[in-house]
């Protein structure tokens, strides 16, 4: 099933929003999808939504995959605990965290 969260300030429209989800139950989640909204960004918003992500799913690892040139979004998944695994010919990143969140 998906998980779809919103990062918000009260009422105020949606700052951001992801969308992870899980094949089966021996897999990883996989964030398939996050943003920030554009006047958001360069905030921390993008690490604080990614963090909330990590917290809400504890236990189990996360993983993702983009371009290197979406380099916000790589700022953000590594500042949130995500760490590179590698990177391939056509310079997308594989990124993942670790089951266990620490803060």
């Amino acid at each position: 099933m998906p998980t779809f969260l919103l990062l918000r300030h009260g009422e105020c429209p949606p700052l951001g929003m992801v969308l992870a989800c899980r094949p089966d139950d021996e897999a990883a989640w996989q964030i398939r999808f996050f943003f920030i909204s554009r006047e958001w960004k360069g905030s921390g918003h993008g690490t604080r939504l990614l963090r909330a992500l990590r917290v809400t799913l504890s236990g189990v690892p996360l993983q993702t995959r983009l371009p290197l040139a979406c380099q916000s979004a790589v700022d953000s998944l590594e500042t949130a605990g995500f760490t590179r695994q590698y990177v391939d010919a056509l310079e997308v990143a594989s990124f993942e965290a670790p089951a266990k969140w620490d803060e």
